[in-house]
């Protein structure tokens, strides 16, 4: 009998050799199957970052393009910034230079603001532009309250497109500007002024004052208040200097428009009235539109007869201007001019702003700021304009031409 043997059978045998791993000198041979499942995972993981790549290409493309869109929208508003300006630089609307008395003009008063917002609201252009939408334009005004005189020299350069006036143009003057090439187109009054005359808080008349009484101390032949029903006080008279209101009231009881030695002159409406409010027995006369801007409690208005011995008090709500003095009231006007340094449509633009402040609108603006209105002429206040302007013979009023 043989013994056992412990070996598998022959071909097991061989099979072993060729499918087992194996031990040489210490070192470990790997199985074939394991060799080939890490050649698919590499695979699969190159797959994957091919496909994590695209991804990121995806994510660095749209990325892009919405930063490129933003960019479009951003230049699209830029785009809209500078469209306005380039239309109104090859379509400009009209520019309107206003320049004169300050009385009409002055910034403080703000009619001539009023006048300007509102018609510019009135005549304003809408247009639909492509990437800007709808613009709104309108006509671009320059106001310059540099006085009457000031005004005329303005125009007389060829600058002004509308003359202000607190009194009307002397032939003189209208001369100047035609030599200068500037003409007159249209020529009117827009309203009246009343100039009031004030003291001192302190300084309380018995009665109103005569317009010979006012004469008389205008000319210095009375220099004391008890001789017109006040105190035994020295009249001191103050005029603001290179003032239209100042010229009228002393051509109109003087003869002449220059300040006497015994008026002590001052440089704005202001100065002159502080200079009034702080000095015993003083006496100035101002726009009653500028004094309607001041504190109530410190005027005190000298009330003056006119011609039929009535007296109203300019400061009251009941006052008539039909029974002030008509010495002190005065015509305000306004002028268009016409010369060749003016630009396209400035004419027809001044035009339009003149009747605008001659009818209902402007109008109803010039009484909230306490001028009295054309439509309404006091009695015996004169109105005088340039030949060729002013009623017509059919009864009409000839404005333009």
């Amino acid at each position: 009998m043989s013994a056992p043997s412990n070996l598998p059978p022959s071909s097991n045998r061989g099979t072993s050799v060729t499918s087992n791993a194996s031990e040489t000198n210490g070192a470990t041979s790997v199985n074939a199957s394991e060799v080939q499942l890490t050649r698919e995972q590499i695979k699969a993981f190159k797959e994957a970052d091919a496909r994590s790549d695209r991804r990121l290409a995806l994510l660095v493309f749209f990325a892009t393009l919405a930063g490129n869109l933003l960019a479009f929208v951003a230049s699209l508003a830029d785009a809209s910034g500078l469209i306005v300006p380039l239309v109104n630089m090859v379509s400009p609307m009209p520019s309107v230079t206003i320049a004169g008395s300050s009385t009409i003009l002055g910034s403080e008063l703000g009619l001539a603001s009023n006048w300007v917002k509102t018609f510019q609201e009135r005549n304003a252009e809408t247009w639909e532009l492509p990437i800007a939408g709808e613009i709104e334009r309108k006509i671009r005004f320059n106001v310059n309250p540099v006085g009457t005189l000031g005004g005329v020299e303005l125009a007389a350069d060829g600058s002004v497109n509308l003359l202000a006036a607190s009194e009307a143009l002397l032939d003189e003057q209208i001369a100047r500007l035609a030599s200068s090439g500037v003409a007159l187109t249209c020529a009117a009054p827009i309203g009246y002024d009343v100039i009031v005359f004030v003291t001192d808080i302190t300084n309380r008349l018995t009665r109103p004052i005569t317009r010979a009484e006012l004469a008389g101390i205008l000319g210095g032949t009375i220099r004391s208040w008890s001789e017109v029903g006040g105190s035994p006080e020295p009249i001191r008279i103050f005029a603001r200097e290179n003032s239209g209101t100042t010229d009228l009231v002393l051509l109109k009881y003087l003869g002449h428009s220059g300040i006497p030695s015994y008026v002590t002159g001052c440089q704005s409406q202001a100065d002159c009235l502080n200079l009034t409010l702080s000095t015993r027995g003083s006496l100035y006369w101002v726009s009653l539109s500028w004094l309607r801007l001041q504190p109530e409690s410190y005027l005190v208005p000298v009330l003056i007869e006119n011609n039929e011995g009535l007296t109203t008090d300019p400061l009251s709500p009941q006052f008539d201007v039909w029974n002030y003095p008509a010495e002190l009231i005065r015509p305000l006007y306004m002028y268009v001019l016409e010369s060749p340094r003016q630009g396209p449509g400035a004419i027809e633009a001044s035009k339009q702003f003149l009747n605008f402040v001659r009818g209902v609108e402007g109008q109803q603006l010039l009484e909230v700021h306490f001028f009295n209105t054309h439509f309404n002429t006091p009695p015996g206040v004169e109105v005088h304009l340039p030949p060729g302007f002013g009623p017509a013979p059919s009864g009409l009023p000839i404005v333009c031409r």
